[in-house]
């Protein structure tokens, strides 16, 4: 009774993470295939530009009270957040000499300089953006994508696991087909090693 309980939970599972993940798998096959030949995606197609502003009065009046560059850094990012959507500080340089911030964002196929002038409070927004392709192979790696889209990359793989997990229970159900399945299993898994092993350049020879 357990068992045919577990084959009841285990059906019910594979098929609504299949449905679940539908989307996500049909996405991470083409951007996989994309990356897989890069010589499809034109180099040329980078857009490039700039755009000026100037610091509301809000922001301002923190940075003439105690103009350092963790006050500098706290009272700017909300502001760039809100008018650019950009959230992922990676790093930042104070130029004292120039009376120069510049902040860097990188995002997926691109990134964004925010530069900062500390004396007059106007800045220009210096961004590079790729083709949608260049995007898709980035979300792929999960490059630049932020903690968000690292979630769904980490969740999409444990329920990838967990759908190949309850179909192995599924096929071992099935008597008459459970033992082609177990070589199908076997050779699914074999083969990619065994071209790894012989045909993969690897590096050997070396302490």
């Amino acid at each position: 009774m357990k068992i045919k309980k577990l084959y009841s939970f285990c059906r019910l599972l594979h098929i609504y993470i299949s449905t679940a993940l539908f989307s996500l798998l049909i996405f991470f096959c083409v951007s996989g295939l994309l990356l897989n030949h890069l010589s499809w995606i034109a180099d040329d197609e980078k857009k490039s530009g700039m755009s000026e502003g100037e610091l509301p009065t809000t922001v301002t009046q923190v940075l003439h009270r105690d103009l350092t560059v963790v006050n500098a850094i706290v009272a700017i990012q909300p502001y760039i957040t809100e008018q650019y959507q950009l959230t992922d500080l990676a790093k930042f340089d104070w130029d004292k000499d120039a009376g120069e911030l510049i902040l860097d964002y990188p995002v997926p196929a691109g990134y964004a300089l925010v530069i900062v002038d500390t004396v007059t409070f106007q800045y220009v927004v210096e961004y590079q953006q790729a083709n949608l392709l260049s995007i898709l192979n980035d979300l792929h790696k999960g490059r630049h994508s932020g903690k968000a889209w690292s979630f769904i990359i980490d969740l999409s793989a444990i329920l990838i696991c967990l759908f190949s997990f309850t179909g192995l229970v599924i096929l071992f159900q099935n008597k008459k087909k459970r033992y082609l399945g177990a070589w199908c299993t076997v050779f699914g898994t074999l083969t990619p090693i065994v071209i790894y092993l012989f045909f993969v350049p690897r590096l050997t020879g070396v302490i």
